[in-house]
C-alpha cells in the first residue's frame, strides 16, 4: 500500500511540472551575408526545451548558446559551443532543467565562414 501511494503521488507532482504552461516556439534566420545572432528574451518564467540550428547547405561554422542574465552581463554562462563540420542542422536539449526567468534570455550564435547560405534557429520553451 505503501508503495503504491508513494508512486501515486510521484505521478501526481511530474503531471504538475512536466507540462505545466504554453510551449511557445520562437525563430529567427540570419541572410546569407551575416552570422546568426539572435537573444529570445523572456517576459514571463521559462524552461527552455531544446534549440534547433538548420543551414539551407553544409557549413563549418561555430555555434554558441548563452545565458543571457536579467541581472547583468557579469551573470552571463555560455551554456554549449559546439563546431559544425560540413553539417546541416544542430540540436541542444538541456542536461536538466532550464529555467529562465522574466528578463532572461538565451542568446543563439551561429559564426559566418559559409557563404551564400541561409541559417535558420528555432528556440522551443514552456511557460510557467
Amino acid at each position: 500500500m505503501r508503495k503504491v501511494l508513494v508512486a501515486v503521488v510521484i505521478m501526481a507532482m511530474l503531471a504538475g511540472t512536466a507540462f505545466a504552461g504554453n510551449i511557445f516556439r520562437k525563430e529567427t534566420s540570419a541572410a546569407t551575408t551575416t552570422a546568426l545572432n539572435y537573444t529570445a528574451t523572456y517576459s514571463s518564467k521559462s524552461r527552455i526545451l531544446n534549440v534547433f540550428i538548420k543551414s539551407a547547405a553544409a557549413i563549418t561554422e561555430t555555434v554558441t548558446l548563452t545565458f543571457v542574465s536579467k541581472t547583468n552581463t557579469t551573470y552571463d554562462t555560455v551554456l554549449d559551443t559546439q563546431a559544425l563540420t560540413a553539417a546541416t542542422s544542430y540540436y541542444f536539449v538541456p542536461d536538466g532543467d532550464l529555467v529562465l526567468e522574466p528578463g532572461d534570455g538565451l542568446k543563439v550564435q551561429c559564426t559566418k565562414a559559409t557563404a551564400n547560405t541561409t541559417i535558420y534557429a528555432t528556440v522551443l520553451s514552456e511557460s510557467y
